[in-house]
């Protein structure tokens, strides 16, 4: 696994490219589900911000029942009104386990829950998911089938995305990429907070490397 600085290196090298990736339909549809949360509708009877979520994380058809999307949406709604920490977060993850995947399986639905506590609050829970973690160069946990075993994988990945994030802040480690981010969207970067930023160059990334 890439420690800090080496994600640093690798994302200060790649800055314009990574920047030329991040596309402003991207961008908008972050916005909207923002103003969406904030407007206090309730998501699970939005139906255009459940067509963007779905569309923004790639929540598809080949990964999830329309059962799982229904309650999925519901909960997000319910959790409006819940302390978002770890203990809401695994409890979260118990709940999603309930619902197969199209091809009949439970699984350890890590990366939706990352997606869903980020959209509640991007500022302290960042988005895990295929790009971020290549990123990282992090061993994919996905053929563990035990629960907890997989899930110990699943946070100890996501803990050190989480304290990278921490110091790219508190360090200003990518300041010239940031800005950068803030030369391409003068006006919306105002209503992006640095870590959702960070996201999005995260995910941009990764899929460069």
């Amino acid at each position: 696994m890439r420690d800090t600085q080496k994600v640093v290196d690798i994302i200060r090298r790649l800055e314009q490219k990574i920047i030329d990736r991040i596309s402003p339909e991207s961008v908008a549809a972050y916005l909207h589900m923002k103003e969406e949360i904030k407007s206090g509708k309730d998501v699970s009877n939005c139906y255009l911000f459940k067509f963007i979520f779905q569309t923004f994380y790639r929540m598809d058809q080949t990964q999830t029942t329309k059962l799982f999307r229904e309650e999925f949406y519901k909960k997000m709604q319910e959790y409006k009104n819940v302390k978002l920490d770890e203990k809401s977060f695994l409890k979260l993850l118990e709940f999603l386990y309930h619902f197969p995947t199209p091809a009949g399986r439970k699984e350890v639905q890590f990366s939706f829950a990352t997606k869903f506590f980020n959209t509640l609050d991007p500022t302290n829970w960042p988005v895990y998911d295929a790009e971020t973690a290549r990123v990282f160069n992090m061993t994919k946990p996905y053929t563990i089938r035990d629960y907890d075993r997989k899930l110990k994988r699943f946070i100890t990945n996501y803990n050190q995305i989480r304290q990278t994030f921490a110091d790219v802040i508190t360090g200003n480690l990518l300041e010239t990429t940031l800005d950068l981010f803030n030369q391409k969207f003068p006006s919306e970067q105002k209503k992006i907070p640095v870590e959702k930023k960070l996201d999005f160059i995260f995910w941009a990334c990764g899929r460069l490397i």
